[in-house]
């Protein structure tokens, strides 16, 4: 939270080695194989942060480049700023995600006043978790393919103002991908391409500075320059994602007309020149009202059934100096006025109340396991024999709201179909051996019994290997992708700890100095791929030393056991190589032998 980076310059000096073809981040020995994915700026799950005024420059020795590969990759952020940003010359500009010099894999981050040069990608989103992000007064130059929506649906993201010259924006279905499983697919939808200048068309797309394909409805309004050209009429190469209707196109050529000539500094403003005037929260005899946005004019709040005293209401201004004046509803079902008044400015909100018709009752009851807490298989309705897992409920109104059950101690009674299968204990579930059972919930309220069943199932426990096994305290890893690394002590087939990148390694820290022989490791997709990984013991967290070193591991869906010369240890440092498809490094489970 809250970290920035800005006013420096940073660069790479580059790899004298050959071999920088598409394919040769596979290849051993060349500058491909070292380069690849390699990242000059890489932000994981950062919120309400910012990069400012940075840039890349060509070292001394260098002939052309500025950076290895990848330039700024903001993964699963929020609300981040990237300001007067300049990101040229990758060296390695082959597959498996190289080149890319802005990579956007998080949500709501603005990034304004950039540019790329050179790149494999200049700007590119990829996953669902990329959207509602902003490219404002951004440009690209003679990137190697198009400014691109590269795979799995981004949704709602804005390109305002942004200037191509040998570059294009792409948005259309992509029926291809890392393998015959994993197609990139169709990849977006409801976003807005805003007055798109083109100085220069891309070589592979004489004309076009646009090509729009997205899943219901895309917006391409505006674009001016030298080259100004859209397309959307475009039947996908998916035969199952059907895309239509073609995306909304108008004012192609016209751009330098158009109003507001920026949409996000529009809407910015208009919404900044009512802040002042704003509400910060509304209450209703002391309770919060759900939903309160400062621009909002109008509340409609319903008073539970049966109430006869007179609302009161009270309110909070977002500015400081605002002043508020409320004129209180008369009776039930009376609307009350609330006035912010600052510096010769005044805004009207209205609360109009009313009473419910009718009691709230109880609609129905539902059950899920609660994975808040340990116990439970990450996937479905499972859990391990031997393990117990928490239940918890959710009770459904008749007015549409929803109750946990726990958190408002809601009493409910639960109970098992077949107690050789598991036993309940309050609200707890203990799996005692394989099978299916049904568990059912049962609630009583205001005199309305409601009922539930649901089907829970009790697998066979992963196999362990023999032992003796060391007792592990914790484990952390020097990154992750959100799988985290505590998932690889659950005993859970379902979770894993997952981070890419050759060096990122998973720490395993034991509850005492043990001596130690060997580690069984189980990998994710192990049957399809092998991994590399060095090893490396130590005993008080700083110093390390390698126990195995260029390890490969056999492709096979169970675990496997890596044994070395017996050594004492506290820290078992597990260090991620990558696999022979890419860099990725993906353990579901790890053991640790003691002698």
């Amino acid at each position: 939270m809250e970290v920035g980076l800005e006013d420096f310059s940073i660069a790479n000096v580059e790899n004298s080695k050959p071999g920088l073809g598409e394919d040769d981040f596979k290849v051993e020995g060349t500058a491909g194989y070292e380069a690849d994915n390699a990242k000059a700026i890489n932000v994981i799950a950062a919120a309400n942060s910012w990069i400012r005024n940075v840039g890349t420059y060509k070292p001394p020795g260098n002939a052309n480049y500025h950076i290895l590969s990848k330039g700024i990759i903001l993964d699963r952020t929020k609300n981040v700023t990237v300001d007067k940003v300049t990101m040229q010359y990758p060296q390695y500009r082959g597959a498996n995600g190289n080149g890319y010099l802005y990579q956007f894999i998080g949500n709501d981050n603005l990034i304004m006043n950039c540019r790329a040069v050179g790149a494999r990608h200049s700007f590119t989103y990829a996953n669902f978790s990329a959207n509602g992000n902003v490219l404002l007064d951004s440009y690209s130059e003679n990137s190697l393919y198009l400014t691109d929506f590269h795979m799995y649906l981004s949704m709602a993201n804005l390109i305002d103002n942004f200037t191509v010259n040998g570059d294009a924006i792409s948005a259309i279905t992509r029926d291809y991908g890392s393998s015959a499983t994993n197609r990139h697919g169709v990849v977006t939808t409801e976003s807005v391409f805003w007055n798109t200048k083109g100085i220069a068309a891309h070589s592979s797309k004489p004309g076009i500075i646009i090509e729009s394909e997205q899943f219901g409805n895309g917006y391409i309004i505006g674009t001016h320059g030298k080259v100004n050209g859209v397309k959307v009429d475009i039947i996908g190469s998916i035969p199952d994602a059907d895309t239509s209707p073609f995306d909304w196109v108008e004012g192609v050529g016209q751009g330098e007309r158009l109003f507001p000539q920026s949409l996000y500094k529009d809407q910015t403003k208009q919404r900044l020149d009512h802040r002042e005037l704003g509400l910060q929260s509304i209450l209703v005899n002391g309770e919060a009202v759900p939903g309160v946005q400062f621009l909002r004019t109008q509340y409609d709040y319903v008073l539970p059934y049966g109430t006869t005293e007179t609302p009161i209401l009270s309110a909070k201004a977002t500015s400081k100096d605002a002043r508020v004046k409320i004129v209180q509803p008369k009776g039930t079902s009376g609307t009350g006025v609330i006035t912010i008044t600052r510096r010769g400015k005044t805004q009207t909100v209205r609360v109009k109340f009313s009473v419910a018709k009718t009691p709230v009752l109880p609609e129905n009851i539902t059950i899920a396991p609660d994975k808040s807490v340990p116990g439970w298989r990450s996937a479905g309705y499972a859990i391990s024999a031997g393990k117990s897992g928490r239940l918890q409920s959710f009770l459904t109104l008749d007015n549409g709201e929803v109750l946990n059950t726990s958190e408002l101690n809601i009493p409910v009674t639960y109970r098992v179909s077949d107690e050789q299968v598991g036993y309940i204990e309050g609200n707890t579930f203990y799996a005692e051996r394989p099978g299916v059972a049904d568990i059912i919930a049962s609630c009583q309220l205001q005199g309305v019994v409601v009922e539930a069943r649901q089907t829970f199932e009790v697998l066979e426990p992963i196999p362990e290997p023999a032992g003796p096994l060391a007792a592990i305290a914790k484990v952390t890893a020097s990154a992750d992708d959100g799988n985290v690394p505590s998932n690889t002590l659950d005993r859970d087939p379902d979770t894993r700890w997952s981070a890419d990148g050759k060096g990122q390694f998973l720490q395993v820290e034991l509850e005492e100095v043990t001596i130690v022989d060997g580690v069984s490791l189980w990998f994710y997709n192990g049957h399809t791929r092998s991994n590399y990984f060095d090893l490396e013991v130590s005993v008080d967290g700083v110093h390390f030393e390698s126990v195995l070193t260029g390890m490969a591991s056999k492709k096979q869906s169970e675990l496997e056991t890596f044994e070395f010369t017996p050594t004492p240890a506290k820290y078992i440092r597990y260090v991620g190589q990558g696999n022979e498809i890419n860099t990725w490094n993906s353990l579901l489970e790890i053991w640790v032998h003691a002698e």
